[in-house]
Parts: structure tokens; sequence; C-alpha cells
């Protein structure tokens, strides 16, 4: 067992089971730990605490299960580091961390309490922005359908395109039985009975497809779908790509929203306004004021000499207010909050500017912003509390998981020759130097098109140029030259033969699966899409390099091996 699996059972069987009686008049809790119950304010308090790790699990985030048992692994572990806390405070992660908490929902409160304006926007100012932004509030209608489609994009005689038309239009009778298109609603178990009969689809196949706002669709599907009432069945629909069959589900005519609709929407934006102008105006004001102060040239010898450890570590850098900052105070931060990724070959004058702006507006100015919020009491309030301490017990415990998940690591012994040479025997495929293809393709750019619709027809029409380019090579022009006459693909002039690719290179894993099952020679078929383009490739030539030796290997084995542990 790996050491995270193993401090997760650690801590998850420490966990009292069940859940005990609950008293008269109190909510049930989602759970209950060793510390406790867990309410739904709790859970909810510890999602927003965590927002930012969350987002960045999407789209594989967590199960609510999963949080409230990271919730309780946190909990238990913050109790254990706030007995501790004498030793951890000094800890530049702890210190700084919850200082930049502390600042993040002094301004959350600020904002909250002062900065939105307690008086809603008048009628008059609501009115006025309606008129002023009419056009925001216009809906342009939208439909919703069920289509049968018959494709005709692959037909190459008018015969073919006829026998489409013509079971298109069975289809349609089976639908309607005694009633026209358009009269009157046709039950939907009819529809999909004719729909499935005729494509051999399943029901699931003919699933609503829409809202379509007006201008997304071919005009001709759209003006059909307009006609309809909800339940409604359309005639045959002729297109250059096939005829299609509509049943309309829902639809809404373009209107425009009136003043009453939009009322509540504007409200919030006109607040949201004031407010955001407020805070840009608050900030100006605290960054001009007096107990904010930069020394500018013990910052610029801090730029000097930014990765020296122990030099000048007590020369003051800035103020803000009672909180001084001083040189290991900023080098500690910049390891917390990095600058990201510096221009080494960058002027000094503008280095210098970016360290300034980093220490004003990330250190000082949201100092100055926490007072502010103190002497406006937002911080002592019972919101201002709950969410801190929660924030707080996040923050602690994510730290001392961290710690104990490396000293773990630390402990196990250090990998072995023999566990290097075990992994490269089990796993010898993955040492296989990747095979290589040259390939030829032929890519057609289509039409210039600007709405969807149009992009998937011109798109449709590329392809059938690229089977016509197929089709004059089968024909026996030469391939090189029916590349260069048919092909936008920037091989085109080397008569469309790529450099080297490595399986999943440059296409996608469907396509090279596709392709490296053609007998050798053989185009793909039908076209396929890439970047916009339609396609169609072969292989030209195949190269199998041998197999990296065990000594070529030992290092990446060893670092693979390393990783499976923190994992």
């Amino acid at each position: 067992m790996n050491p995270l699996s193993s401090l997760l059972l650690t801590l998850i069987l420490s966990l009292s089971h069940g859940i005990s009686g609950v008293a008269e008049g109190e909510p049930p809790p989602l759970a209950r730990d060793r510390l406790g119950p867990i309410y739904d304010q709790d859970y909810h308090l510890y999602v927003r605490a965590r927002f930012e790790d969350l987002k960045r699990m999407r789209p594989n985030l967590p199960s609510p299960s999963e949080i409230l048992e990271d919730f309780s692994i946190h909990r238990l572990l913050a109790a254990k580091a706030e007995v501790q806390f004498a030793s951890w405070e000094k800890l530049p992660e702890v210190r700084w961390g919850l200082w930049g908490l502390e600042c993040g929902e002094s301004e959350n409160r600020l904002i909250e309490e002062v900065l939105r304006p307690a008086e809603d926007p008048s009628p008059e100012e609501i009115e006025r922005y309606y008129r002023e932004h009419r056009a925001n509030f216009a809906r342009v209608g939208s439909f919703s359908i069920r289509r049968v489609f018959f494709d005709a994009t692959r037909c190459e005689a008018e015969s073919c395109r006829k026998d489409l038309e013509r079971k298109a239009r069975e289809t349609l009778a089976k639908m309607l039985g005694d009633k026209k298109p358009g009269d009157g609603e046709v039950p939907l178990e009819d529809f999909l009975a004719a729909a499935t009969w005729a494509t051999g689809s399943p029901t699931s196949a003919f699933q609503v497809s829409g809202p379509h706002s007006l201008g997304k669709l071919s005009r001709a599907l759209e003006e059909a779908a307009m006609a309809l009432e909800p339940g409604e069945v359309s005639d045959v629909i002729p297109t250059k790509f096939g005829f299609h069959i509509l049943r309309l589900e829902t639809k809404e005519a373009p209107r425009l929203l009136s003043l009453e609709e939009a009322a509540p929407s504007i409200l919030e934006t006109l607040k949201y306004r004031k407010t955001h102008d407020n805070l840009i105006g608050l900030r100006a004001r605290l960054r001009a004021s007096e107990t904010l102060k930069v020394r500018g040239d013990t910052l610029a010898a801090f730029v000097a000499s930014a990765t020296m450890e122990g030099v000048n570590d007590a020369a003051p850098l800035g103020e803000a207010g009672p909180l001084k900052i001083a040189f290991k105070d900023l080098r500690d931060l910049l390891k917390i909050r990095p600058l990201g990724v510096i221009d080494d070959e960058q002027p000094y004058e503008r280095l210098l500017e970016t360290y300034r702006t980093h220490l004003v507006e990330r250190v000082l100015l949201p100092e100055i912003v926490r007072q502010e919020a103190i002497q406006h009491g937002v911080t002592s309030d019972s919101t201002y509390e709950l969410r801190y301490r929660m924030d707080r017990m996040a923050h602690l415990g994510k730290l001392l998981f961290e710690r104990e998940l490396r000293k773990r690591i630390a402990a196990l012994p250090p990998i072995s020759s023999t566990q290097v040479e075990e992994y490269y025997q089990t796993h010898q495929e993955d040492f296989m130097t990747k095979p290589q293809y040259i390939l030829r393709e032929i890519a057609i750019q289509p039409r210039a098109a600007t709405r969807p619709s149009e992009m998937e027809f011109a798109l449709r029409e590329a392809e059938e140029k690229a089977l016509r380019a197929l089709a004059e090579i089968e024909a026996g022009t030469p391939e090189e030259n029916a590349v260069k006459r048919w092909s936008d693909g920037g091989e085109a002039e080397r008569g469309g033969v790529t450099p080297p690719l490595a399986v999943g290179t440059r296409y996608a894993k469907p396509v090279w699966d596709a392709l490296l099952q053609l007998p050798p020679g053989a185009w793909t078929k039908p076209p396929f899409r890439h970047l916009g383009k339609a396609v169609v490739t072969k292989v030209e030539e195949a190269h199998q390099p041998p197999r990296r030796t065990f000594e070529d290997g030992f290092q990446e084995i060893t670092v693979r091996l390393s990783l499976s542990r923190e994992t």
C-alpha cells in the first residue's frame, strides 16, 4: 500500500462509525467523526474554503461523500496542528497562509457590508439602463426538434437521391396516417416508430435537439420548424445534403423582454457595477495613503540579492500601517505566492517595477484593506468568524497532511536496482521506442462560412472534394499530382508527405486506430475532420526503432517508482 493510501486509511479508520442520537430541535448532521457532528453548514463552508482546489479538479470533482471524508481528515489534522501551534506559527506557509486568508475574508466582508450599495437603484435608473441597452434584452427566438435525416452526401447518381426522397416520403406517410404535414399533433410513438422503421436506428437516436437559436441552422430547416406548432411534423425538407423530417417540440418566437421582465437582472447589474466602482475607488485611495510605504533603495538591493538567503534579512522593504515587511518576509512570501516566469533578459528597471508591483498589490495593499475592514467592524461578526475558522481549519489540515505524507515517503527505503530491473522486465513495452510513420495526406480547406450551419455544409463539401481526389488517384492520376491539385495542407507542395510522426501526434487516437488497421497503401475513408479541414491520409513508410536498453531507462524508472510512492 502506498503512503497516501496508508495515511488516508489510518485517518479514516480513526473516525467513529454511525451517527448517534441528535438533540431535539437540532438539524440532523450529515456525518460524525471523533470531533463531533458535521452539519450542512460545515459542509458548505468547507466547500467554499476549498473552492480554488476543487475548481482545479474539474471535470473530475470529488463526490459529496469524498468531500465529507476530506473534511473529517482536515478537521482532525487541524485540531492536532492547533495543539502544536506554537511550533507551527513561525513557518512561512502557516504565518503568511493564515494572513492571506484573513486579508481575503476581510475584503469579502468589506464588499458585502460597506461597499455594496445599501439602497437599490431607482426605477428611473433601471429604466434608463433598459433603454440604453435595449439590444441586450432581445430574444432572437428558438426551437427544439426531433429529426429524421436521410443523408445524400454519399450519392453519386441522381437516382440515389430520388430513392432517398422516396424513402423519406414513405416514412412521412407512416408518421402522419390520414393527416397532412403541419395538420395537428403527431403522437411521439408514431414518429419514433416510423423513424426506426426507416433508418434501423433505435429510438434513442431521435432525442430532442436544441433549443436552437434562430440563425444557427440552415434557413430551410428554421423556416419549416417555426411554421409548426409543438407536436406537429413537417413535410420532407430537401437540402443539398439530403432530406429532413422534423417534429417540433418547443418554440419561442423572437421578442423583446419587457422592462418588468428585465428589471431583476438590471438591478443586480447596477448594484454589481456600483460595488465594483466602490472597490476600485477604495483601493486607489488606500494605495495613495501615507500608511503604505515602499523603500525604493532597499527594494533595489532586494532584487539584486533575491536568491541570496540570509543576506540583509531584517532590511525593511515596505510598510502597511503596523505591518513591516523585511527582506526575509518578502522572500518567504515569494515562495508561497511566486511571481511566475521571470524573463532574466528584461531591463533592470522593468524587473524592479515587477517586484514593486508585487510588493504593493499582493502584500501591502491587502493588509491596508484588512485594516480598513477592522475599522469598519466587519471582521468581528459571526459571518467572518465562521468563514475564517473554516478557512483556517482547511489550510492547517492540508499543510499537516502534506507534511505527514512527506515524512512517510522520506522514511521509505531508497529505490533499489533490483526494483528498477523488475519494473523494466514487467513494463518492456514502455521502453520500446515508439514507431514512427511517414504519411501522405490530402487536406482540403472548406469555403469561408460564418454561421454554424453554413460551416457544417462547407465541411461536407470539402469531404466530397476529398473523395473526388481519391477517385482521381484510383483512376490512375499520380498521388503527388492529385495532392498538389486538391490539397491545402502544409505539405501539399511536397506531395502531401508528412515528416515522421509518432502514434497520437498530429491526429486524434481514433484516426490513428483506423489508419493502422488499413492494409498497406490504403487511404482512410470516409474523410475525417482535422483543424477545420477535410482530410484523407495513408501510411507511406513505417519505421520501428529498437528497444531502449536497461541502462538507458534506469534513471527514468527510478523517477517513476519514486513518484508512484507519492500518489
